[in-house]
């Protein structure tokens, strides 16, 4: 018998191998054939047959049909939907800022097997650990990211590490912050600790500006059952990309996180001064031990 997921799957390789993204600014644009974008709802309406109250799926249908100029009509399906399924994150942030709520299939594809590194992560800032969104089959995931700027781990340090990620909200008296740590265990028992703390009471102009676009992006995290760890080095080289699904003590941390999200409404303006106070106020009152 088929299943939902196999017509996903299927419609995931199209956008594969007949979508082409583009960015221009803070937007992006599609170029695609009518005929692709035909064949992708004609996928997803066989998928929503089998799954009629799956948030994922309706989604996705109208991301297709607005990218093939749908126009106003497909903003309507979504408010439509957004009554249907208030709590999923996606339909939320596109009733929040259409314009600049990009479509799963306007991400890169990724997969655990990925050999090099597409453009678009190339070009994500270094420092700290990055959520990127990239598109597993049809579904978009936020990953934990990061470029290794000065580093002698080659990949070879990485192979069958066992890997972990903790997250820890913060009240400050500049806004609310989120620790974001990623910890992989190296050979001889060395344990590699990536930090970065997160932004989650703004959602800035730019969606590319992963790093300060937290509210949404955890928000994300929440409704996710795994993530990709993807490490690189100073060349774009992959030296880890594994794929964690998240187990009871994340999606307890996620989801108390989330609760915590739901009370804030994300500010337009992002303001850098008391971000970096907030910041600071975080490492002057938690530990990495902490985690421990």
């Amino acid at each position: 018998m088929i299943k939902a997921e196999d017509y996903i799957k299927q419609a995931g390789q199209l956008a594969d191998e007949e979508i082409i993204s583009k960015i221009h600014g803070d937007y992006m644009s599609v170029e695609s054939s009518n005929t692709t974008m035909k064949k992708m709802e004609f996928l997803l309406l066989q998928a929503l047959e089998i799954e009629p109250d799956n948030p994922e799926f309706h989604y996705w249908l109208i991301c297709s049909k607005l990218a093939s100029g749908m126009g106003k009509s497909g903003f309507k399906e979504i408010e439509k939907i957004a009554k249907k399924f208030p709590q999923y994150v996606e339909i939320a942030g596109v009733m929040a800022d259409p314009q600049r709520w990009f479509a799963p299939f306007f991400y890169p594809s990724w997969h655990e097997d990925q050999k090099e590194l597409p453009e678009e992560l190339c070009q994500l800032p270094y420092g700290g650990t990055l959520l990127a969104s990239v598109r597993h089959g049809m579904r978009r995931i936020v990953c934990m990211f990061r470029h290794l700027e000065k580093s002698n781990l080659q990949r070879e340090d990485f192979l069958n590490a066992p890997m972990d990620v903790r997250f820890n909200f913060m009240e400050t008296p500049d806004g609310p912050v989120v620790g974001v740590y990623v910890l992989i265990t190296l050979p001889k028992g060395n344990l590699y600790i990536s930090e970065t703390i997160i932004n989650v009471d703004a959602c800035p102009a730019s969606f590319r500006d992963l790093s300060n676009a937290g509210h949404w992006l955890l928000k994300l995290l929440s409704q996710q059952d795994y993530t990709f760890v993807i490490l690189n080095d100073p060349h774009d080289g992959i030296l880890f990309n594994q794929k964690l699904k998240f187990n009871p003590g994340h999606k307890k941390e996620l989801k108390e996180i989330r609760a915590k999200l739901d009370t804030i409404t994300p500010k337009a303006i992002w303001n850098q001064e008391s971000f970096i106070k907030a910041q600071n106020y975080y490492m002057n009152n938690f530990s990495i031990e902490d985690l421990f």
